[in-house]
């Protein structure tokens, strides 16, 4: 049995569960500092987090929750006429989706430009990537939305505990912009790109039970991908 069939699944298990919830989240967090690097105190930065995440996002996949059982439907538009709203509806998912992919197209700029340093003006390359964002838009992935949340939370988890354990363990001073730009000082360090690799390859096979960590794959991800970086961080030293 696939990945697909069994994420798609109603009776999905618990660490199937948790990894399509992480899947919701887990970029935005990875790219907040594209926009907490406005905030002039770091502390700025935390609360920004705590509401965002902790309490904003809880609240509102709560409420849609309730509201999926409730209306017994998983279609948001359907949902929101079946509460008297019509033309409102239109409105709330048209300014919802124009915000929200703004700050996609915003962020995905930025990645490029620090990834792909090729001296491309940014009109052009946030051309490109709008583009492509809105031919990958007419794949219609909602059709498998939780397979997607799932394979989001498989990819970038595995970012997320590089970069985490890359500040807090193993090179912080790095992190110090007052030297100039990341991007001037740092190249691509390959073994972050190997723990990412073995992060995301490990939590493949524990979705089709291949090999077993937690039994979460988001999380066996996070584990693997944290302690390899670490590890091969010290023995590269």
């Amino acid at each position: 049995v696939s990945t697909d069939d069994r994420v798609e699944e109603n009776d999905m298990n618990f660490g199937q569960a948790i990894s399509s919830v992480v899947g919701l989240s887990i970029i935005g967090a990875i790219i907040a500092p594209d926009y907490t690097r406005f905030i002039r105190e770091s502390r700025g930065a935390a609360y920004l987090a705590f509401v965002s995440f902790a309490i904003t996002a809880s609240v509102v996949q709560f409420a849609g929750g309730i509201a999926s059982v409730a209306f017994r439907s998983d279609n948001l538009f359907d949902i929101l006429v079946g509460i008297g709203w019509q033309w409102e509806a239109y409105g709330v998912i048209i300014a919802s989706s124009w915000i929200l992919n703004t700050m996609n197209l915003y962020s995905a700029a930025l990645s490029f430009k620090a990834t792909v340093p090729t001296g491309m003006a940014s009109s052009v390359s946030v051309g490109i990537l709008g583009a492509l964002g809105t031919l990958i838009a007419f794949a219609n992935i909602l059709d498998s939305f939780l397979s997607f949340l799932f394979y989001l939370s498989v990819a970038f988890a595995p970012v997320a505990a590089v970069i985490a354990v890359d500040y807090t363990f193993v090179r912080r001073n790095a992190y110090d912009t007052r030297g100039g730009s990341l991007l001037e000082r740092y190249t691509l360090r390959p073994v972050s790109l190997l723990a990412w690799m073995l992060g995301v390859t490990t939590a493949v096979l524990g979705s089709i039970n291949v090999v077993r960590v937690t039994g979460i794959a988001a999380l066996d991800a996070l584990i693997v991908s944290g302690v390899t970086y670490y590890t091969m961080s010290r023995v590269c030293q």
